[in-house]
């Protein structure tokens, strides 16, 4: 499993994973090689170096929408993961050098003393979400985070895509050069799981509505590339927004209320998406069907949602 923060997964405890379920459900041996802050390009580097020689029979790339297709951008990304483009030796030859220009530098981080009010203070932390909250009433502002979002995202978000289906292209010939099969696996933003994704949004970031706003349109885009190259792909949005609606899910729907990325519960439906398309019949619908509260007990429901 190559991915990003949402595959390294710090934010559950051990054997709560997707990884952890995934080898429960299916017996097979899995090697979870997610690393936080890294896009595509980044994440091809990782293949070559720590994956690869392992010779894998399955390898599935988990693309979170919110952040990877920025990350393979020099323009766009603030992390200082690997970006740019691919450089290819030759048409004949497979991809084994990535040339990486040095992303601009990223924004200074807030102060010390900053960081820990707002870790340790609910007041400050109130004061802070209240004004997310006014400035989502009061600004007409888009951040350009959620650009990605727009009808016309414009021309710095064209040529991230550009290099995210360039090095979806030479990783899938990599892999399968290889000798295994290649899969990528949507990952949607957390929004995307809300009834109403612009209130979510404008709530949650203080953030005007980018216009022509759709938020599966990015959902939509990754699956048109990955057809163009003959990449399937699991896209979790319907199965996500299936269970919230089944079963009246609150927020923080999949994730924790102070953490973007999946909550135990997120993590058990995405690898039983996952294991079914590896071993049809593994009961999928099943889990489904199966409350929150009896997956997650008592006690780890009330903590995420009430």
């Amino acid at each position: 499993m190559l991915g990003d923060s949402f595959m390294e997964a710090l934010q559950v405890p051990d054997g709560s994973t997707l990884a952890d379920h995934l080898q429960a459900a299916t017996s097979l041996p899995v090697m979870n090689a997610g690393l936080s802050g890294l896009g595509t390009i980044g994440e091809f580097e990782i293949w070559k170096k720590f994956v690869k020689p392992h010779r894998p029979d399955h390898v599935f790339l988990f693309v979170y929408l919110g952040n990877d297709i920025a990350d393979n951008s020099c323009e766009l990304t603030t992390s200082k993961a690997p970006c740019g483009r691919v450089a290819r030796q030759s048409q004949a030859q497979s991809v084994d050098a990535v040339s990486i220009a040095p992303p601009p530098s990223a924004p200074s981080s807030p102060p010390a003393w900053r960081s820990f009010l707002r870790r340790n203070l609910a007041l400050y932390a109130l004061m802070h979400d209240a004004r997310v909250a006014l400035a989502a009433h009061f600004t007409n502002r888009v951040n350009p985070r959620w650009k990605l979002y727009a009808a016309e995202p414009g021309p710095e978000w064209e040529s991230a895509w550009a290099l995210t289906e360039e090095a979806l292209s030479d990783l899938a010939s990599d892999v399968h050069t290889s000798g295994a099969t290649f899969s990528i696996v949507a990952i949607p933003e957390h929004m995307a799981s809300a009834p109403d994704p612009a209130l979510l949004l404008k709530r949650q970031t203080g953030s005007a509505v980018p216009p022509g706003f759709d938020p599966a349109g990015p959902s939509r885009r990754l699956l048109s590339i990955a057809g163009k190259l003959s990449i399937p792909v699991l896209d979790l949005t319907p199965v996500f927004n299936a269970y919230r609606e089944k079963h009246n899910l609150p927020e923080p729907y999949f994730s924790f209320s102070c953490d973007g990325h999946w909550n135990p519960l997120g993590h058990l439906l995405a690898a039983a998406v996952v294991g079914e398309f590896l071993r049809p019949g593994q009961g999928l619908g099943a889990l489904v069907n199966i409350p929150p509260r009896q997956i997650l007990g008592e006690q780890t429901y009330r903590r995420i949602y009430e």
